[in-house]
């Protein structure tokens, strides 16, 4: 069974092209093969990057709850500003 594959052209600088080759030959890749084993890594790290700042709508109420809420209501707070105060740091 054949695998369908789409074709995409770059116009990049000669001196560009010749460091691509280069690194391709290193890995003992072909050129084509180099790229799209390093995009396709780049396009993963982005696609995740940008699904960890995606809340569903329960964690974004939960977010915005909290940055609106008193701070002076918060435990931890509470003991970091009673530490910061007893520490006689200005």
């Amino acid at each position: 069974m054949a695998t369908a594959t789409a074709n995409i052209q770059a116009r990049v600088a000669p001196e560009f092209k010749q460091e691509l080759i280069l690194a391709a030959e290193m890995e003992g890749l072909s050129l084509t093969d180099y790229l799209v084993r390093n995009l396709g890594a780049c396009v993963k790290k982005t696609l995740q990057r940008d699904q960890i700042w995606k809340l569903n709508r329960s964690d974004s109420e939960k977010l915005v709850d909290a940055l609106m809420g008193d701070a002076r209501d918060i435990p931890a707070l509470k003991s970091a500003a009673k530490r910061y105060k007893d520490s006689g740091i200005q």
